[in-house]
């Protein structure tokens, strides 16, 4: 699977608040949407929190597993995989941030679908095409939601209630090297230094 990465001001197209493009009769309908697909977005960041976080960590795997058989349970989706089992922490955080990209996805997907059918049956109240509108309103909302994005990162490796009020904030965090060793950079795997800034 290949994540594609784009800035949310190219996303936005212009547009700075889904308002400017929702006819009024429409608001309520589309902000439904966007509150279902931020609830989804926050469940994921949890799935991170909660779940990549004791599983990247040796000794913890206990919670992860705990949160992987839920998922199996809800999602049918298969357990989750964890360091204490002999996975690098690249492949545990890679293997939770694309299941958790994978589920969101489907979030946006049928909040596009969702928007599509509000476009269609209200298509005299927009200008332009229905499908159009719908897909610009899809961008917008992962625009909104793409700055959450970069935190699933940071609460897998920091845990945030442990953490000093300067860390709070994470102005000087720093990635830990695994990431940047294989399986997402040239660099090979280094159980030694794989935690070190």
């Amino acid at each position: 699977m290949s994540l594609y990465l784009y800035s949310a001001s190219k996303l936005r197209n212009g547009v700075e608040d889904w308002r400017e493009i929702t006819p009024q009769p429409l608001q309520r309908a589309v902000e439904a949407v966007r509150k279902d697909f931020e609830e989804q977005s926050w469940k994921f960041g949890e799935i991170m929190k909660t779940g990549c976080y004791p599983a990247l960590r040796k000794g913890s795997s206990d919670r992860a597993r705990e949160l992987s058989l839920l998922l199996e349970q809800q999602l049918g989706r298969p357990l989750l995989r964890t360091v204490d089992e002999g996975q690098t922490e690249p492949a545990v955080f890679s293997f939770y941030f694309y299941r958790c990209a994978d589920l969101l996805a489907g979030a946006l997907r049928r909040a596009f679908f969702t928007l599509r059918d509000i476009s269609l049956a209200q298509s005299a109240l927009i200008s332009g095409s229905p499908i159009e509108w719908a897909a610009l309103q899809a961008k917008v909302l992962v625009a909104d939601a793409s700055s959450k994005i970069p935190l699933w990162l940071k609460c897998t490796c920091d845990n945030l209630f442990e953490s000093s009020d300067e860390d709070i904030e994470w102005k000087a965090w720093r990635a830990p090297r695994w990431l940047c060793m294989q399986p997402f950079a040239n660099p090979p795997y280094d159980r030694v230094k794989a935690w070190r800034e």
